[in-house]
């Protein structure tokens, strides 16, 4: 059966499948790379991979009526990763009005490396309340829980994890290269 300008399904079903084959090798190789190079990191710049945090809030001690408390990440006992992307959050309000109260939402899960080369994303839980101070009006009575799981490979795209291979070969290709020369690297 033909479809446009004498293009077939079975063509175009060869095509697809031909991609998604190129897709799958490409993903496979960009995976090896990612784990060779957090593993090297990880022996040798232990230090790439930071604890993060499990919580977001308020900053703690004196705070004002006049302005907004500053927010901080807090309660760093989450896993050692490598930051790709950060995650984000969005406020919903749960009440109307101008000044009203809000729960926290998943913007953008971001991307995480551990040192073994898997791949992390966060969840939000947690509310807040946009408030009249005297200097302008802003949030306060923040506190988001963050809490850190390993994403299965078919949920990254290849995108993502092309991005976080290049991230990757850069912080490791130095020792990459000390490691080929057989001599330390010179500062």
């Amino acid at each position: 059966m033909s479809t446009q300008n004498g293009i077939t399904i079975e063509h175009l079903e060869a095509l697809a499948a031909e991609l998604e084959q190129e897709d799958a090798q490409e993903r496979a190789r960009l995976q090896r790379l990612i784990r060779a190079y957090a593993r090297i990191l990880a022996v040798r710049e232990p230090d790439t991979f930071e604890a993060q945090a499990t919580e977001y809030s308020d900053e703690e001690g004196y705070s004002d009526s006049s302005y907004p408390p500053s927010k901080e990440l807090k309660d760093f006992s989450g896993p050692r990763l490598l930051v790709i992307d950060e995650w984000e959050h969005s406020e919903i309000a749960t009440e109307s009005g101008f000044y009203h109260s809000w729960r926290a939402a998943l913007a953008g899960p971001g991307l995480y490396v551990a040192r073994d080369g898997r791949f992390y994303s966060v969840d939000v839980k947690g509310s807040g309340e946009y408030k009249s101070f005297a200097a302008w009006p802003g949030t306060s009575d923040v506190m988001i829980s963050v809490t850190w799981s390993a994403r299965e490979m078919s949920e990254v795209q290849t995108e993502d994890i092309r991005r976080a291979e290049k991230t990757l070969r850069e912080k490791a290709f130095p020792l990459v290269a000390q490691f080929q020369l057989g001599r330390p690297a010179q500062d």
